[in-house]
């Protein structure tokens, strides 16, 4: 999941969310969805934000993708916050 600033333009959402599409499937790994889940307030502020773009993406790759994918997560500008979670065979977090 990750979380992307509320001011950014409508186009910069699709864009960006593309780019992390894209990093995932680079090297075989495989987007299973995305949700869009939209802007949300939060519960206290992030960085002087009070809402947010919340977008949750399920996804299989190996390891040493995963940390490159939150390297990238972290030089984002347009990002937030973000969590990357392993899920067990039972789609729990594990």
């Amino acid at each position: 999941m990750y979380i992307l600033k509320p001011d950014i333009e409508e186009e910069t959402y699709a864009q960006v969310i593309s780019k992390f599409e894209q990093l995932v499937k680079e090297d075989g790994g495989e987007v299973e969805t995305i949700e869009e889940w939209g802007k949300r307030t939060f519960a206290y502020e992030i960085d002087h934000y009070d809402q947010g773009y919340y977008v949750l993406m399920s996804f299989t790759c190996d390891a040493e993708r995963v940390r490159e994918l939150d390297e990238k997560f972290k030089m984002e500008s347009a990002v937030l916050r973000h969590q990357i979670v392993r899920l067990d065979e039972k789609g729990e977090g594990g």
